[in-house]
């Protein structure tokens, strides 16, 4: 095990420090030529599987975090990131149930902890560390649904703007949203969602007996960074009775270095649900995303994971009716 995990680090510390581009594409035949064939009848050397990923597999990416990658957002890896993902897939760690894994779970609640106070989030609210930004939306959307309509209905109707991320959309599918039942909204000159046309939008759909559901604004829009009004957004939405679920995948985290750039920190955030992403913000692995409610309950409702199954254990009493979570 030493061996193959030395031989490891070793090609992926060389891999590492070679002067590459940032990007390197190859056509469909010739990764098909690389790489086509067969199972193979026996057992491969772990050095010749080594070699072929090296030769074959991993030339063909782009490096995000190159210092001269700017076609999309970029995210810039750790080694101790790395290691830390290394850790948790030699040790298969199950983090379904507090049972299961105390030790993980708690370092989840700690980390969901800090995030609440860094984006103005109460001491109540709960939270998960999800595999990416697709399912924080998913999981949001459908905590908003839960919990204001319960099964899907075909009058909520749910609001973006057309700078929302494709995963929206996506989630709004999942949860058997209709096409119809999803407005797009335009943005304005600075790309960011206009009270006004979200007023304008939610009026006509309560005159033809729709009930606005949610709205999804852009805390720093994935094309341009933009962030909207979302003070503004989150007293139309209180009037409303709708949900304001603010996606800061890209700018969430920007409170941490200045808070005035979006609400939280020095005060309570406006929204009911958010979701960022550690990977796009912060230096950390792909596919972590941050995605947390404002009340226990509802959350618990609808996924029944971090309020239930990953709360801390109460004291057990003398009452013969009372549990641990």
């Amino acid at each position: 095990m030493r061996e193959l995990g030395y031989r490891t680090i070793d090609l992926l510390v060389e891999r590492l420090q070679r002067e590459e581009p940032p990007i390197r594409r190859a056509s469909p035949a010739e990764m098909q030529q690389r790489l086509h064939g067969p199972p193979p009848d026996q057992p491969q050397s772990f050095d010749e599987i080594l070699a072929a990923l090296d030769r074959d597999v991993l030339p063909f990416v782009s490096r995000d975090g190159h210092p001269r990658f700017f076609g999309f957002v970029p995210f810039a890896g750790t080694w101790p990131g790395a290691l830390g993902d290394l850790i948790a897939s030699a040790c298969n760690l199950y983090t379904g149930s507090w049972m299961e894994s105390a030790g993980p779970s708690q370092v989840e609640l700690e980390v969901l902890g800090w995030f609440k106070d860094w984006i103005g989030f109460p001491p109540a609210a709960a939270g998960s560390l999800v595999s990416g930004g697709s399912a924080g939306n998913l999981t949001a959307l459908a905590c908003a649904r839960e919990t204001l309509a319960g099964p899907m209905r075909d009058d909520l109707v749910l609001y973006v703007s057309d700078q929302a991320h494709s995963s929206i959309a996506r989630a709004a599918r999942i949860l058997g949203f209709r096409p119809d039942q999803v407005r797009v909204l335009p943005s304005d000159t600075s790309f960011r969602l206009a009270p006004h046309t979200l007023a304008a939008a939610m009026e006509a759909d309560v005159r033809r007996g729709l009930t606005p559901f949610a709205v999804v604004a852009q805390g720093g829009a994935t094309n341009t960074g933009a962030v909207d009004p979302l003070e503004e957004l989150a007293a139309l939405c209180r009037e409303r009775q709708a949900w304001l679920h603010v996606d800061a995948a890209y700018g969430g985290f920007a409170t941490l270095a200045d808070p005035g750039l979006l609400p939280g920190s020095s005060k309570p955030t406006p929204s009911r649900s958010t979701r960022t992403n550690g990977s796009t913000s912060r230096s950390n692995a792909a596919a972590c995303s941050f995605e947390t409610g404002k009340r226990c309950r509802e959350r618990s409702r609808c996924t029944r994971s971090t309020c239930s199954t990953r709360s801390r254990p109460k004291a057990r009493s003398t009452s013969p009716t009372s549990a641990s979570s």
